[in-house]
């Protein structure tokens, strides 16, 4: 088979993957779904990811795997660029949103079907995809905290812990909203562009990070 072909129908199965996903779930959607709705045989699932388990991980590995890649060279972008003064806190926030937030609208149009996923995936956690999912965030979670305790170093490990816990979460619940084609949104929120979101997230976890500890 010719290598341009193999290219085309891997990911071919992969957006419809995707797309089955966020709108059936995980466990709800079966390989014959996929095959079915991609339009390819049976075969094809075996030939490129063995089984639907690997084919999760290769889905999340495509979002995640460049993601991660980013958000940690952005966070050394931060701290360079801040020399021997302290980085704000903004910019650290603003290296960790804006990968996913920017690969979640796909240069200026919404990634629906992922957009979706994560939401389900917050909604209706799966110990397997936590774990999954856990795997990649680790390593961003940690160099960000690291930068974080340079920055405020009287703040708790713990207390540092459920602050990134209630940013991310945020990040994700407007994610989900701003995808949501059905809410009955005002017209300028329909409108919302990744910029748009980042900017906002970005100034309400600012202030979060920057809130007294009170024991």
């Amino acid at each position: 088979m010719d290598k341009q072909v193999q290219a085309t129908t891997k990911e071919l199965i992969l957006d419809t993957a995707e797309g089955l996903f966020a709108e059936q779930g995980l466990d709800a959607t079966s390989v014959r779904d996929i095959t079915g709705a991609a339009g390819v045989n049976l075969g094809a699932i075996t030939y490129h990811f063995g089984t639907k388990q690997k084919l999760i991980e290769a889905m999340f590995n495509r979002h995640f795997g460049p993601f991660v890649q980013r958000t940690v060279r952005l966070i050394e972008e931060a701290e360079q660029k801040a020399g021997q003064k302290p980085t704000g806190i903004e910019a650290l926030l603003e290296a960790l949103l804006r990968p996913i937030v920017e690969g979640s609208f796909c240069a200026g149009k919404k990634n629906l079907p992922f957009m979706r996923l994560m939401g389900r995936c917050q909604s209706e956690p799966s110990p397997e995809i936590q774990r999954l999912i856990r795997s990649y965030m680790q390593p961003v979670f940690s160099r960000f905290a690291a930068a974080v305790h340079r920055v405020l170093p009287d703040l708790p490990g713990e207390e540092l812990f459920w602050r990134i816990q209630f940013i991310t979460g945020a990040m994700y619940r407007a994610l989900l909203v701003s995808s949501r084609e059905d809410l009955p949104l005002p017209r300028e929120v329909r409108k919302l562009d990744a910029e748009g979101l980042l900017r906002r997230l970005v100034a309400f976890g600012a202030q979060g990070m920057k809130a007294p500890h009170t024991p």
